[in-house]
């Protein structure tokens, strides 16, 4: 359940080419709790969300493809463990979009 008066911050998904892009820094005694996200492709190819193992299976896009998700109004889609960083992971294309994320223990 999203927390009562929990921030939510945001950050942009700005990759200049394929790989691994790290979005969210990792928190020493929190995690990093995923509540929405949307992005597009440069190039057809897959993406994937990762923390200290993957967080989401790889999502097909095609060229100029994109995708969102938000969760439900008292949840989260996806966490990392405490003291790993969020990233994205692609093949062939780049992302770009942005996330709305929060910290918990």
């Amino acid at each position: 359940m999203l927390p009562a008066r929990k921030a939510l911050l945001f950050t942009t998904i700005a990759q200049g080419a394929a790989g691994t892009t790290q979005l969210v820094a990792a928190d020493t005694t929190r995690r990093i709790k995923v509540v929405s996200y949307a992005f597009t492709m440069s190039l057809a190819g897959t993406a994937k969300f990762t923390g200290a193992a993957d967080l989401t299976g790889a999502m097909t896009l095609a060229t100029n493809g994109g995708v969102s998700a938000i969760s439900g109004q008292f949840d989260w889609m996806f966490q990392t463990s405490v003291n790993a960083a969020l990233s994205i992971v692609t093949t062939l294309g780049a992302a770009n979009g942005h996330l709305c994320y929060f910290l918990e223990a």
